[in-house]
């Protein structure tokens, strides 16, 4: 798709910010993974949400590959690898509830129907609103916790950064599911934002 539209368009413009943002997305995972080792606590660091990440990005690249969009695919390879190192810290620091173990068996099912069914938009958008869910437990365990814990200010505002060049492209290349997506992630993210300000 994206080299089919190539020039000065929306398109490119869109997809240059993906993937610029998805390496800097990759560095600010890194940085949350070094915070959560070097000072041995997950506090206030959602393992909702982090270890549901590494499902959504595995359905970015189903879905990526099903409308031929690199960008998607690109994002969906490297942050879904760059969640490991967090997800192992907070495996050792924070710990697993049984029921966040038996989550990981439901969303790898659910994978496998995406990559099965011909209803990849319908598919791609519930990942989609279960990570809306996923995603407002980050700024909730912060509220919670009355502390920004070990929830690192360089990942929130990367993520923040991203999800509006996401919001471009989404809208540039005319697909529904990221046009309802993308935009609610952003309301998440600068709602994090504000709360790690004020409870940092």
């Amino acid at each position: 798709m994206e080299f089919e539209n190539f020039g000065w368009n929306l398109v490119t413009i869109g997809f240059s910010g993906t993937i610029f943002f998805t390496l800097f997305a990759a560095w600010g995972l890194w940085q949350q993974a070094k915070k959560i080792w070097l000072n041995k606590s997950g506090l206030s660091v959602s393992v909702f949400w982090f270890s549901y990440n590494i499902f959504l990005f595995s359905a970015n690249i189903v879905y990526g590959y099903s409308i031929n969009s690199l960008a998607l695919v690109f994002n969906g390879v490297l942050l879904s690898l760059m969640h490991f190192p967090v997800l192992i810290g907070l495996a050792k620091f924070k710990g697993f509830k049984p029921i966040q173990k038996w989550l990981f068996v439901l969303y790898l099912g659910l994978i496998v129907l995406l990559i099965a069914l011909p209803i990849k938009s319908q598919m791609y958008l519930l990942f989609s609103f279960v990570n809306i869910i996923a995603l407002i437990t980050q700024p909730w365990e912060i509220m919670k916790n009355k502390n920004s814990g070990m929830v690192e200010i360089k990942l929130i505002v990367v993520y923040l950064a991203s999800t509006l060049f996401w919001v471009a492209y989404a809208f540039a290349i005319k697909d529904w599911a990221l046009q309802i997506i993308c935009p609610t992630y952003l309301i998440i993210w600068i709602a994090t934002l504000i709360l790690w300000v004020k409870y940092k």
